[in-house]
């Protein structure tokens, strides 16, 4: 999937948003063309081993970065720009984090 290949997440779940094939797949275009245009402002350039799920969001505070589940959630309703600011939160220690979290299980 173009996502995953771009992101490099090592997988990508879409199920939790209850949304139509063809939406889901015009968020996910979307997402492309977010990194096609911003990638310069990420922190890294992989984003593995990070898992990215699109779900509804229940509170724009929550934390969207699960270092210990290793998964990143975005909001598939919310805008490119706060997908951004998510992604951004992102850095090569909070991988590192993520890889040692998962040696451990």
């Amino acid at each position: 999937q173009m996502v995953r290949r771009t992101f490099q997440f090592s997988a990508v779940d879409g199920t939790k948003t209850n949304w139509s094939s063809a939406s889901l797949a015009q968020s996910l275009h979307s997402l492309v063309e977010l990194h096609e245009e911003h990638s310069h402002k990420l922190a890294v350039p992989s984003f593995y081993p990070l898992r990215l799920i699109m779900a509804p969001a229940p509170d724009h505070d929550v934390e969207r970065l699960c270092l210990f589940g290793g998964a990143l959630v975005l909001d598939p309703a919310e805008s490119p720009i706060q997908w951004l600011e998510t992604l951004t939160t992102v850095t090569p220690r909070s991988l590192d984090v993520v890889t040692r979290n998962q040696e451990r299980l």
